[in-house]
């Protein structure tokens, strides 16, 4: 019987197990079907790379291309790891044509360098590679300026601290899990900042660096000729000198290449690499080849300690002098050149996953 009666008051009830069952049912439809549509084609096709919560776009496409190239190849041979000079500087489809050239065999590898990432945040990429994808052997390659105070920290908030990072290195991390397995998920990461004013821009850069990067990570975008013939100007080259300016070897980059090399062993061989450069690139440090001489000898120790394979590569690796971008990065005809002469020493080895001698030099 209804009533009037001012004093009554509206009373609230727990939902029934109906109610919530229905309720779930409502939400996980609509999920279900995002997630279905997301590891389709269509997204994968037309829209951007799928994100993991980073805000380093090279870093993110690097990822993409690696899933890709692992689930087409069914494996990964080597893996090259490093900052821009790694990136720039490796193409692996002139190395492999040069390897197969050599030995008549295939070699899968992959150019995971990683614009602006220091030693101690390529550990952690490189503890994330061998747990996910097991590659039989492991190039970390870097220059001089990796191992400086400058280098330090760049790309350690965007990179290393990822929850998809952490969740695959060993960290508990909710937000990590589910960039890990939720297709739809990782591309809600991707556009979640659409109202933002630099978004546009943001999303066309991305889109440049995603169709400028080959299927093995290589970044093909020519750039330019430096003519490095000539010793630097500090007056026209002076960010280089600022960079390189109270040049020393920082402990946590030193740790960082340990903690790379010690890697070594089930299945997974490591090499170090020091990247090409040119011998009139010393003046830019403050003690010219006294501190190259620094970080030559952080690669040796290591190498001799660790037992991992170390190349050379000063005035040694045949770069042509109009094969620099600028005085810190490879152009395209030098990395072409700098690879196929990589691929010669990796043909030496009589398999990537067995460390070899080589002509390459042991320490």
């Amino acid at each position: 019987m209804r009533t009037n009666d001012p004093r009554a008051t509206l009373r609230l009830r727990h939902p029934r197990g109906t109610t919530l069952w229905l309720a779930a049912l409502c939400l996980a439809v609509p999920l279900s079907v995002c997630e279905t549509v997301a590891r389709t084609d269509l997204p994968q096709r037309w829209g951007l790379v799928p994100s993991v919560g980073s805000s380093h776009r090279q870093f993110e496409i690097a990822l993409r291309r690696i899933e890709a190239y692992v689930a087409d190849e069914g494996r990964l041979d080597c893996v090259f790891l490093g900052s821009s000079v790694v990136h720039r500087g490796i193409d692996p489809a002139a190395l492999g044509g040069a390897y197969r050239k050599h030995t008549g065999r295939t070699i899968r590898c992959f150019n995971f360098g990683i614009q602006g990432v220091s030693v101690a945040t390529s550990s952690r990429l490189a503890e994330l590679l061998a747990r996910r994808y097991h590659p039989r052997l492991l190039v970390f390659g870097s220059t001089a300026r990796d191992y400086s105070p400058y280098a330090q920290h760049q790309v350690k908030s965007q990179v290393a601290t990822v929850p998809w990072v952490r969740y695959y290195t060993g960290a508990v991390s909710p937000k990590g899990w589910l960039a890990a397995h939720s297709a739809a998920f990782r591309y809600y990461l991707t556009y979640r900042n659409w109202m933002r004013a630099d978004y546009a821009r943001a999303m066309a850069t991305r889109a440049e660096e995603d169709r400028y990067t080959t299927r093995e990570g290589y970044d093909t975008r020519r750039g330019g000729r430096l003519d490095v013939r000539g010793n630097p100007n500090p007056r026209t080259q002076g960010h280089y000198f600022g960079v390189l300016r109270d040049f020393t070897i920082v402990p946590e980059a030193r740790d960082g290449l340990r903690r790379i090399a010690r890697l070594q062993g089930s299945g997974i061989q490591v090499a170090l690499l020091e990247m090409p450069i040119t011998p009139t690139t010393i003046p830019f440090f403050p003690n010219g080849e006294r501190d190259y001489a620094q970080f030559v000898d952080v690669l040796t120790t290591t190498a001799r300690d660790t037992g991992v394979l170390l190349w050379r590569t000063f005035g040694v690796a045949p770069v042509p002098f109009d094969g620099w971008r600028d005085w810190g990065h490879l152009n395209t005809k030098g990395a072409r050149v700098f690879s196929e002469w990589l691929g010669g020493q990796m043909a030496a080895m009589p398999d990537v996953s067995v460390a070899a001698e080589g002509p390459g030099n042991r320490s």
